[in-house]
């Protein structure tokens, strides 16, 4: 394997390991009794987190959840966390082109949603684009506070300009 291959191969598997770190730290509830009827989620929020449950418990088939989530954004299009949650999930499932839609469309709402930025500069990089990668994590430390994920942005930079 070749330089290049090399650096691609760490960065994607950088990459991936970020994104099961921010798939698993996404809010979840308890497990509870499944035999048992539902109530149907009051609020959008409630709807966001029971729809993360079902797609991280394994339990129920994750496309039920991104239908709830699909529900929340009918309900309130500009609804920031449910558009970050389907372009995380986009980013797990290899939609690159996906994901980065779903965080530009959150950053043309709140460019200040230093997450989105993070996460834009990961579906630059899966999708081989480099340069648009580097410019996102840029602007991520640019607006990000200390901590988060500065470290994973600034490893990816410096790999970028090995």
């Amino acid at each position: 394997m070749n330089n290049p291959d090399r650096k691609r191969q760490r960065i994607l598997i950088l990459t991936a390991a970020v994104l099961f770190t921010g798939l698993w730290m996404l809010p979840h509830r308890e497990e509870k009794d499944s035999s048992a009827k539902q109530p149907e989620p009051a609020t959008l929020d409630e709807k966001i987190t029971e729809a993360i449950q079902i797609i991280q418990g394994g339990k129920e088939p994750p496309m039920k959840g991104i239908g709830l989530l699909r529900e929340v954004l009918q309900e309130d299009p500009g609804n920031i966390r449910a558009l970050n949650t389907l372009g995380v999930f986009s980013l797990v499932s290899g939609q690159a082109e996906k994901a980065e839609e779903r965080f530009r469309e959150i950053l043309g709402l709140d460019s200040t949603q230093t997450e989105a930025w993070f996460y834009l500069g990961e579906a630059k990089l899966m999708q081989g684009d480099t340069a648009s990668a580097r410019s996102a994590y840029q602007d991520y430390l640019h607006r990000a506070p200390e901590g988060g994920s500065r470290a994973e942005a600034e490893t990816r930079i410096a790999s970028m300009e090995k």
